[in-house]
């Protein structure tokens, strides 16, 4: 685990991969700090990486569940709401692009 750690491709991995390196590396961190000892420079390195892809995947996560929120209630709304709906916005485009 410890050479997955010092050495991970985070395009290569997946969210459970990275939250375990992630955990792993915590503890280590949190170990050289029980033990008084300086921590090498490379885990804090990894462990900011790690909590930067993770935090962008769950974003990411959460944007594409909105969208398809989004899109499921688009579909729900009656046709004739959809048409109004979307002569508005042509509307709205032709008037910027006359502006």
């Amino acid at each position: 685990m410890l050479d997955r750690l010092r050495s991970f491709d985070i395009d290569r991995m997946d969210l459970e991969e990275a939250i375990a390196l992630s955990a792993f590396g915590r503890a280590m961190r949190a170990e050289y700090e029980a033990l008084q000892a300086d921590a090498p420079e490379w885990l804090d390195n990894r462990l900011r990486e790690l909590r930067r892809e993770i935090r962008t995947r769950q974003q990411d996560s959460l944007e594409k569940r909105i969208r398809e929120a989004k899109a499921r209630l688009q579909a729900l709304k009656p046709a004739e709401q959809r048409r109004a709906e979307l002569a508005a916005e042509i509307e709205k485009l032709e008037a910027q692009l006359v502006s």
